[in-house]
């Protein structure tokens, strides 16, 4: 607890490597976020989605304990625990050219596997108040106990999106109000959209087919993205699309992954 520690998702790194990184820009020095970390951890998800340019980076942190920032410079020196998250192994990605193999070799010298949520419902409570606690204080959202009824109602879940899925759950419940949480609100937010687009006994044929068909795909991307708890890798993987495609059409759709 008294050591810095920072959550990143490979994309975050992706598309602003110079916020963590920092960069030389005409001489000028910019000191990256991720210097505040000496001594403490880095939790990194998606490792797997991780740019060629920053495996390398990464791999001359674990090789060297140092890095180079974009633009060049001299090397910076970064003492830091580092956690590697995947759902998928690195060594047959490595095998097809889709990651660098002596970072691959590197990360899995010590590897453990966390099973999914559904097998592990006994760690509900302390995981529900974990987050609790952290959204409390790092979103400024009310803290809200949930009652044994809301409990039994999240081990009901299958949880297809795992922690994401818990988190933001938990999120949405914290803004919705205050006091404690019940079972009929735990309900009401796990409850899934895409029977709600349609009316009860058939199909919707009043709407011209190309609206219909934004229709069927606005709820579907949605349903997805709260069974995967915003996971946009996740989300394409299950239907089928490659990442960037969905990036344009949740664009193109004015769905935030992040809220549903």
């Amino acid at each position: 607890k008294d050591h810095p520690l920072e959550v990143l998702d490979a994309q975050q790194l992706n598309n602003d490597p110079t916020r963590w990184l920092g960069s030389v820009e005409s001489k000028q020095v910019r000191v990256g976020e991720l210097s505040r970390l000496a001594g403490g951890s880095l939790i990194i998800n998606d490792i797997h989605l991780l740019s060629p340019e920053l495996q390398n980076t990464l791999l001359s942190l674990l090789r060297d304990g140092a890095y180079v920032r974009p633009g060049g410079g001299e090397p910076v020196q970064l003492d830091v625990r580092l956690f590697a998250l995947s759902d998928r192994p690195l060594t047959p990605l490595a095998q097809q050219g889709l990651f660098l193999p002596q970072l691959a070799q590197r990360l899995e010298l010590t590897t453990i596997e966390i099973p999914p949520l559904r097998q592990r419902l006994d760690d509900l409570p302390e995981l529900v108040e974990h987050f609790t606690d952290r959204l409390a204080q790092t979103q400024g959202l009310n803290w809200r106990a949930f009652d044994i009824s809301a409990q039994n109602a999240l081990r009901q879940h299958p949880w297809p999106g795992n922690l994401l899925e818990l988190q933001n759950v938990i999120q949405r419940l914290l803004i919705q109000g205050e006091g404690p949480v019940t079972a009929d609100a735990v309900q009401a937010v796990l409850k899934p959209t895409i029977a709600q687009t349609a009316p009860t006994g058939g199909i919707d044929t009043s709407l011209p087919l190309k609206e219909a068909r934004e229709a069927f795909e606005v709820a579907y991307l949605r349903q997805l993205l709260r069974e995967t708890g915003g996971s946009v890798s996740a989300t394409a993987r299950r239907a089928g699309l490659e990442r960037t495609h969905l990036y344009r059409k949740l664009k193109q759709l004015d769905i935030d992954p992040k809220n549903p």
